[in-house]
């Protein structure tokens, strides 16, 4: 079914009658949905009228002919005639030959009685659209050829659902964030998946809890506070994880730090790791191209750094990463968290490590 056909008319503008039909039909097929060519109005000023007539058959989907006994005399009509009629044919050659084409119909509409014309034969072999004197009638006949469902009012009725949709989503969000009941749903929801989690995964599994952290303070301009990441970390150690991953890139641009204090945070995740054992890992990206020394701004916080780059196939992560030249490989900081639960990840080959 198209969605949205490209239909062109032919008519004479020679009788008014004729001239009148063809553009309420034009009007009314527009308010379906459907987007139409139709002369004059579809050809800019200053444009030539063979190419954009021929242009406009090329283009379209479908071809709708209203046949009269003055367009038939018409040469302009006939000359689009022969025009639709050659793209058919190598429309229907396409079909047997089983090659690529695009879809074209021809749709003629016969209005009272003809005589003898070119490309009559053609027209004739044909199934005709049904001819109704009534304008909604015949435009029901139209739609129906064309394979449209529904016009404007389902248009209408599917954007008024969209957009009552995106009201209930947005007073949702805001419900979230801002009241006290938002936030306790969005805590029972977090219980119940973390639950889901932590319920069903097998021995072999890896136990994970995801906290997230989009309400922590980020008013500066840097990013989430660090203070509040540290009282997070040391909440979390109370835990006793197995590791503790955080999603943030925390590279130095060019050669500064994000925030003064990344190298206190950092200097409290080497001794929060050395003092329980929980082993911290901090997200870079921006720095991996550099010496693993300066992933982090000092060498002595090399241990704590692990890519956050995501491949495209996320059915399967890497182990490690290296970036161009660089010899040094980075954990990436999914193998990370896993080989600190498993203890088990084997030192990086020469061939890609994709093993997580």
């Amino acid at each position: 079914m198209l969605d949205h056909p490209t239909l062109f008319i032919s008519h004479t503008a020679t009788d008014q009658r004729d001239h009148q039909l063809a553009h309420e039909l034009a009007k009314g097929l527009r308010a379906h949905g459907v987007k139409v060519w139709i002369a004059p109005d579809s050809i800019p000023a200053g444009e030539d009228w063979n190419a954009a007539i021929i242009s406009g058959i090329e283009r379209a989907t479908h071809f709708l002919v209203i046949l009269t006994a003055a367009s038939v005399r018409s040469e302009w009509v006939l000359k689009e005639i022969d025009l639709a009629k050659q793209r058919y044919e190598e429309t229907e050659q396409a079909k047997k030959q089983g090659v690529p084409y695009s879809k074209f119909a021809v749709l003629p509409l016969v209005v009272g009685k003809l005589s003898d014309y070119p490309d009559g034969e053609f027209m004739n072999s044909l199934q005709h659209v049904p001819y109704r004197q009534d304008i909604s009638d015949q435009l029901k006949a139209i739609v129906t050829a064309l394979n449209v469902p529904a016009g404007r009012k389902q248009i209408v009725s599917e954007s008024l659902a969209a957009l009552l949709l995106t009201c209930i989503l947005l007073s949702a969000n805001w419900l979230a964030n801002r009241t006290d009941l938002g936030k306790a749903f969005q805590l029972t929801a977090y219980n119940v998946l973390q639950h889901r989690l932590s319920s069903t995964y097998k021995e072999s599994d890896l136990p994970i809890a995801v906290v997230d952290i989009s309400d922590l303070d980020r008013s500066a301009i840097a990013g989430t506070s660090r203070p509040v990441l540290q009282s997070l970390i040391n909440a979390v150690v109370e835990s006793r994880p197995r590791a503790i991953g955080i999603d943030i890139d925390f590279s130095p641009i060019k050669n500064r730090y994000i925030t003064a204090e990344d190298p206190a945070f950092f200097q409290f995740c080497l001794e929060t790791k050395r003092n329980t054992g929980v082993p911290i890992f901090l997200g870079i990206y921006h720095s991996l191209p550099l010496p693993s020394s300066a992933w982090l701004g000092e060498s002595k916080y090399q241990e704590l750094a692990a890519a956050i780059i995501i491949p495209n196939d996320t059915r399967k992560m890497p182990r490690w990463l290296q970036i161009d030249d660089n010899p040094q490989r980075s954990f990436s900081i999914s193998a990370s968290l896993a080989g600190a639960y498993r203890n088990s990840i084997a030192t990086p080959g020469i061939g890609l490590g994709w093993a997580v």
